[in-house]
């Protein structure tokens, strides 16, 4: 399945549930990471695409099948780069690498994908979509620990056990 965005994520998540059906997201299509998935049960794919590129807080709004390629593509463009490099950037998603919290070539420079990550928008296992960190304060433009709820860290490393 190719859903086009989180609404359609959250309505194949509902129907999976009401129907008890086990389902899997997935990006890059890789399975470099042994992952448990029910034999022949269906899965997902991630959106891809990066959203915005927001120069006043050096941020980057990435969905979660985002390769590491496009989004470095799209940051070299304005003449960025981002902290983590994985060797596998040609098929790494960017939601495969926060849910498995990877680690880069420079991550002793910049540390561990997860450090990168300022808030998330998840839709979770019942399909409900929740909104953590920075993201879910649109009014602020201080990012990061600056407000106290770091909800988003559940995710982070999690395997994509909690959302997606």
């Amino acid at each position: 399945m190719r859903p086009k965005n989180k609404d359609q994520i959250a309505d194949i998540l509902r129907i999976a549930n009401r129907y008890k059906v086990p389902i899997s997201p997935y990006g890059g299509n890789s399975e470099l990471v042994g992952r448990t998935q029910k034999r022949n049960s269906p899965r997902y794919d991630w959106i891809r695409g990066v959203s915005t590129i927001d120069e006043d807080t050096l941020t980057v709004r990435v969905l979660a099948g985002t390769t590491w390629e496009e989004l470095l593509y799209e940051l070299g463009k304005k003449g960025w780069t981002s902290g983590p490099h994985l060797h596998s950037g040609p098929s790494a998603t960017i939601g495969g690498s926060v849910a498995l919290c990877s680690n880069g070539v420079t991550g002793a420079k910049y540390g561990l994908v997860g450090n990168q990550v300022v808030g998330l928008e998840v839709v979770l296992p019942n399909g409900d979509v929740l909104k953590t960190g920075s993201g879910a304060h649109h009014h602020v433009k201080v990012l990061l620990d600056m407000l106290g709820e770091r909800s988003h860290c559940l995710f982070i490393g999690s395997h994509g056990i909690f959302g997606s």
